[in-house]
């Protein structure tokens, strides 16, 4: 019988590999990670200051401090009335590397509570703060600057 070592690929993460099923592992060995996996753009031992995300795009998190998988959009195709079901009443942090202003709505059609976050860079790591914190609806990119009515 051949020895198994905890870097051997395990053969019933194969079919899940392949397929690329949601719910699967993202990969197929069963070798332990050194530290946790975050799906945010930078590697993930960045500080929030040090996230670098292409520009033009702005990025909702699932979790705070950036972490899960982001919905990302280019803000230069606009506005979002209806955020997608997966960050829908979900989003929890936020990154502007854009050069608009993002503003997230915790109603559809950009309507109840919001935040602005600044163009090139802004970010909000915890929308707890500002009471949006899994209430996501919407997402308005524009050039009105923060702050402005």
């Amino acid at each position: 019988m051949p020895e198994t070592s905890a870097y051997t690929t395990a053969p019933h993460r194969q079919d899940c590999a392949a397929r690329r099923r949601p719910g699967c592992p993202g990969r197929i060995t069963d070798r332990p990670r050194a530290r946790p996996r975050h799906n945010h753009c930078g590697p993930p031992a960045v500080a929030r200051d040090q996230i670098t995300c292409p520009r033009g795009f702005v990025y909702i998190y699932p979790d705070i401090d950036f972490n899960g998988q982001p919905y990302v959009k280019r803000a230069v195709d606009g506005s979002v009335r209806h955020l997608p079901d997966y960050i829908r009443s979900k989003g929890s942090s936020i990154i502007n590397n854009s050069s608009r202003t993002a503003r997230v709505y915790q109603k559809d059609n950009y309507f109840g509570r919001h935040v602005c976050v600044g163009r090139e860079g802004g970010t909000i790591s915890d929308l707890r703060s500002y009471q949006l914190n899994d209430t996501t609806h919407s997402l308005r990119n524009n050039d009105t600057p923060c702050g402005a009515t």
